[in-house]
């Protein structure tokens, strides 16, 4: 799961973005990327430039995309679903990590089903909330139609 960016990042991006649109700059990863490379950019910090340091995290994203995109197929569904997850664990320190498990294990696991869910639950209720975002009135077709899938299985995303 990506990490989310503190707000006055957020805001930094934002004003790019906005700047970006101003100018009359096509807005894309690639532009920003390169608006970020000089030294003097607002964004440049956000970055990380050393290339060992990169390459190493782009590879650690590479290995998180690979475990996720293993699939197995389940008798109780008729798609395959993801073997493994990774699943916020909270240590007997008090801190927090994230451990991937196979989904047999996830299953037995009540803690880490509990987990695993709220997870769901975040991201999908993101989904309804971005998706009404979008919607350039409430009572659109296509929102109705979504809310009423998301409300099956999230009653309060859509409220």
């Amino acid at each position: 799961m990506k990490e989310k960016l503190p707000p006055s990042k957020a805001r930094l991006i934002a004003e790019e973005l906005q700047a970006m649109k101003a100018e009359g700059v096509r807005v894309s990863p690639k532009t920003l990327l390169q608006r970020a490379r000089a030294k003097g950019s607002r964004l440049h910090d956000s970055f990380e430039w050393d290339d060992s340091i990169a390459a190493a995290k782009w590879r650690l994203e590479q290995a998180r995309e690979f475990i996720a995109s293993v699939t197995i197929t389940v008798k109780e569904v008729e798609y395959p679903v993801r073997a493994w997850s990774s699943v916020a664990i909270t240590t007997k320190t008090g801190s927090g990590r994230r451990e991937w498990f196979e989904r047999d294990t996830i299953l037995k696991d009540g803690a880490k089903m509990a987990s695993l869910s709220a997870d769901y639950y975040s991201q999908f209720a993101a989904l309804a909330r971005n998706v009404r975002g979008q919607m350039l009135h409430k009572h659109d077709r296509a929102w109705d139609v979504i809310c009423r899938a998301i409300e099956e299985n999230v009653p309060t995303a859509c409220r």
